[in-house]
Parts: C-alpha cells; structure tokens; sequence
C-alpha cells in the first residue's frame, strides 16, 4: 500500500513509514476480507524555493530545477519544480536534509546556463542545500547567463553550407 499526501503539504510515504518500496511492509488482506488498522501518519514536506533570472535580473520562465539526493551510491532526483511567469519555483514534498541542484532550460531559454550552484554539469561539484525537516530552504536562487556559441556552417568543401547536421564540442 502505497499512502501519498499532497506533495506540497507533506511527504510521500510507503506503509508503516518507509522511505522506499523496497523498504515498506507487506499487508495481507484475506481473501473477502478486512485489513484492519492500516493507519497512516503522514509527516510534513520540506520545501526548497527560490527564483531564477538571467544576466540582467529579469524573471524567467519555464525553467525546470532538479533536486538530487545523495542515495549511498550516487545521485538521485527526488524532486522538480518549473519556474512560473515571474521565475518563481517551489520543490515540495521533500525530507529534511542535504539536496543539490540544477537548473535547466528549453524553449526560448535554450541558449542559458546555470552558473551560482556549481558547474550545472557535474552534480559533485554543485553547492550543498540543507534544508530543515518541515521546514523550508528559501531563497536558493539562480542566475542564468547566456551560454557561449559557434555559429559556423558545416559545409562540403567548397559547397554551399549543409543543414541539420549535428555537431556536438567537448571541451
């Protein structure tokens, strides 16, 4: 039995408190039967807000912003929010502790980059966000910039340029 609050107002949970599938208890219900006292007490969602801008400091919308777990064996996302019109985001629906971050963009925001958690593109290197259980982070903030670009045609020498090829740089 899977028991989920409002992800705004509390957190999820499996049957008799566990954090995972894995983890939760089996109830068996007899067959025609009632499974009695299968109560649930569900705890208060953390929260992680915040606003996202670019260069000049005006709003951005659209933005998805990713929060990631330490699990024991890497990085997981637990949660995601996209910025509203005015930039705005709200991850609900998170336990107390320790989260990481990136910001990412489509749309007409695709030429942006996420620059004051950390290198977006490595989550090891990305700034630690502690948030209280219950409680809430405020004010974890994001400044987009415009990302660098190489505006050169592929072409077939000496032709003309080709379109829709794809080019991908490493650095």
């Amino acid at each position: 039995v899977t028991i989920f609050g409002a992800p705004s107002l509390f957190r999820a949970e499996y049957w008799d408190n566990a954090a995972t599938i894995e983890s939760a208890l089996d109830i068996t219900v007899p067959a025609g039967g009632t499974a009695p006292n299968v109560n649930a007490q569900l705890v208060r969602a953390a929260h992680i807000t915040g606003t996202v801008t670019d260069e000049a400091g005006a709003a951005i919308a659209g933005i998805q912003v990713n929060a990631y777990r330490q699990n024991g064996t890497g990085w997981e996302q637990v949660g995601w929010a996209t910025t509203d019109g005015s930039g705005i985001y709200d991850i609900g629906g998170l336990a107390g502790g320790t989260y990481r971050f990136h910001f990412s963009t489509s749309g007409a925001a695709d030429h942006l980059l996420a620059v004051d958690l950390g290198d977006p593109a490595i989550i090891e290197s990305a700034t630690d966000i502690t948030v209280p259980a219950g409680g809430t982070a405020p004010h974890v903030h994001a400044q987009l910039v415009s990302a660098a670009r190489i505006p050169r045609p592929v072409t077939d020498e000496p032709g003309p340029a080709i379109p829709s090829i794809p080019v991908t740089p490493y650095r």
